[in-house]
């Protein structure tokens, strides 16, 4: 293996020239036999070892790419940064994040976090994980690195917006069914005094299909409009750090966050099918499963893209964006 004196990248030896900058790789047999004098320490013409000085009138940085201490390196700050959880190596440039959400040393104050840059313009946390990343340029031209949201934080902002909404609007529609029908009452003190597992599924019947489908028509209205207006966001996306962008990287447009959350929607309208009964039972399951083929749809791909995504044109990426002058 050889690295690459210009972005300190890891080249087979067979290369001529570095894989991630394009520039000519220098071989160890061509360094021998042309040594450097500027760069000798000595009568021996030998460089210093790593974390030497060549000498008091014309010191040497400790490894390739760094700086010295008091002078700026080449990311804004003394190389290697103190404290990165990963380290150093004698390459000079091979430190990178955690994949996929790691960040460098906090910044000083007023100062963002910066990722550290390959040659090519690129940062090392993208090249080395270019799947996790979607990349677009910005309203002000600026080249931005989105990485994808994680299944994780996309399930629990699910399960958060349902504990906010349509739990709550269950809640009050059986509560109003309980005191309106007395049906109902009648069955709820008959399994009070003796539990059966019929008559349990009996009251779950008793709910009128126009109650479900307005339940699932109030929570539709609420994603599609903090979709649309809400920068991508829902409540649950918002604390959970995520939100959904159009293939140009802005929030979605009406149509989009409409076609997003109308494919969810049809999960509620195979459960009115179900209330229905008969070939509503069929045309119910077979929208459900869809519903659920097309979510689980997101843990087979690495864009993370279920179905809903795809006939949107979205993505869900984490809020926290890699953009060019900013943090990288």
């Amino acid at each position: 293996m050889v690295y690459c004196i210009n972005c300190g990248k890891q080249n087979i030896t067979d290369f001529d020239f570095c894989f991630n900058c394009g520039a000519k790789l220098v071989k160890s047999a061509e360094m021998a036999a042309n040594p450097d004098p500027a760069d000798s320490s000595g009568p021996t013409g030998q460089n210093p070892a790593p974390g030497q000085q060549s000498g008091p009138e014309n010191p040497q940085p400790a490894f390739p790419g760094s700086s010295l201490p008091g002078q700026p390196g080449p990311y804004g700050q003394n190389f290697p940064p103190p404290g990165y959880p990963n380290g150093a190596t004698p390459s000079g440039q091979n430190f990178r994040p955690p994949y996929p959400y790691g960040t460098p040393p906090a910044g000083k104050r007023n100062q963002p976090q910066r990722y550290p840059v390959a040659a090519n313009g690129k940062p090392f946390v993208v090249i080395d994980h270019p799947e996790a990343f979607y990349a677009y340029k910005n309203a002000d031209g600026k080249q931005v690195y989105a990485s994808f949201a994680t299944i994780q934080a996309r399930i629990l902002a699910a399960l958060f917006d349902t504990c906010l909404l349509y739990l709550p609007l269950q809640y009050i529609a059986w509560t109003l069914m309980v005191i309106f029908n007395p049906e109902t009452q009648k069955m709820l003190q008959a399994i009070t005094r003796s539990p059966d597992q019929m008559q349990l599924q009996e009251i779950n019947m008793l709910m009128p299909g126009w109650a479900t489908l307005l339940i699932w028509t109030i929570t539709l209205v609420y994603s599609v409009l903090m979709t649309w207006k809400g920068g991508g966001q829902t409540l649950g996306k918002k604390i959970l750090r995520i939100k959904v962008i159009g293939l140009d990287g802005r929030p979605p447009n009406f149509q989009s966050a409409l076609n997003r959350n109308l494919f969810g929607y049809a999960y509620g309208l195979g459960t009115v099918g179900f209330v229905i009964g008969g070939f509503g039972t069929v045309v119910g399951f077979c929208l459900q499963l869809m519903v659920f083929m097309g979510f689980t749809a997101a843990f087979f791909n690495r864009e993370r893209r279920g179905w809903h995504d795809r006939l949107a044109d979205t993505y869900v990426v984490g809020k926290n964006e890699l953009v060019q002058g900013v943090n990288y």
